[in-house]
């Protein structure tokens, strides 16, 4: 499995995330849009992790980018100084989020254990 870093912008709000893949949808060079340009630095090295075979959360998808967090960068107050949990967060972009915009405490969660390690990876990467 390759993962890298790419980054997303929500206004001024710039966030990286480790994941396996973007939506096909996702063109880098639009603001707000996942940058998919790739350098050496970017790969992460996952090769002590094992990829669950069914699991969808290694990938970044567009409900996530498109929809939540760009609603969440437009009225930081629903996050502002509280309490945040994310069911099914795969790789943690919404959180990470949520984080950066103020939240007091965010929770994510998903039932894959090895994707929520590269959550707390994500978490790191932003220094939330």
């Amino acid at each position: 499995v390759e993962v890298r870093k790419r980054y997303f912008w929500f206004g001024s709000l710039k966030i990286a995330v480790a994941c396996r893949a973007l939506p096909e949808s996702l063109d880098g060079s639009l603001e707000g849009k996942g940058d998919d340009s790739v350098n050496k630095d970017d790969i992460i090295d996952v090769s002590n992790l094992e990829e669950s075979i069914d699991s969808v959360g290694w990938d970044v998808w567009e409900g996530a980018t498109d929809i939540l967090c760009r609603f969440l960068a437009t009225w930081p107050n629903i996050v502002k100084n509280r309490y945040v949990i994310e069911l099914g967060a795969g790789v943690g972009v919404v959180s990470a989020v949520a984080a950066c915009l103020g939240a007091e405490h965010v929770c994510c969660t998903d039932y894959d254990s090895v994707v929520l390690e590269i959550a707390s990876l994500n978490a790191k990467i932003n220094s939330i």
